[in-house]
């Protein structure tokens, strides 16, 4: 029962850990205090004055650059949810989503819209994968 008991414990653990964000560093200047690692997840970078297509387009060629399999991607009502497999048939999947944020009752003007992007690498996630497939995905913006 003891065994049990603390098996579960670390497992308790370990689950829960991966539910504390942290900031991330991403390369560009612009989006350093907006990146968020969520123990799996890289998310909330946000790219402003394009379109979600354009973030697509530009996924799309990182993907490719960096040699990995491109699988596709489905659109949704506000962007698109693409596919690609890594080494050892590692599945990543890059949300591309569009925001528009809506003012509230004391601000003189709409905040900009922006597009979102959110970056699995991997069932338990790849911080530094996620971080390169993001920096690429600048570039290729010619940001």
């Amino acid at each position: 029962m003891k065994k049990f008991l603390t098996v579960s414990l670390l497992a308790a653990v370990a689950a829960l850990s991966g539910c504390v964000s942290t900031t991330v560093d991403v390369p560009e200047e612009k989006f350093r205090s907006e990146a968020k690692w969520t123990g799996r997840t890289l998310e909330n970078v946000r790219y402003y004055g394009v379109s979600a297509e354009e973030i697509r387009e530009a996924a799309i060629k990182a993907i490719r650059s960096l040699n990995l399999y491109y699988a596709g991607d489905t659109p949704g009502r506000s962007g698109y949810e693409l596919y690609a497999c890594g080494p050892r048939f590692t599945k990543i999947t890059i949300d591309v989503t569009l925001r528009a944020p809506k003012a509230g009752k004391n601000d003189l003007e709409t905040p900009p819209q922006y597009v979102e992007v959110a970056v699995v690498y991997g069932t338990m996630g790849d911080k530094e994968k996620s971080r390169e497939l993001v920096s690429l995905i600048t570039k290729n913006l010619g940001r």
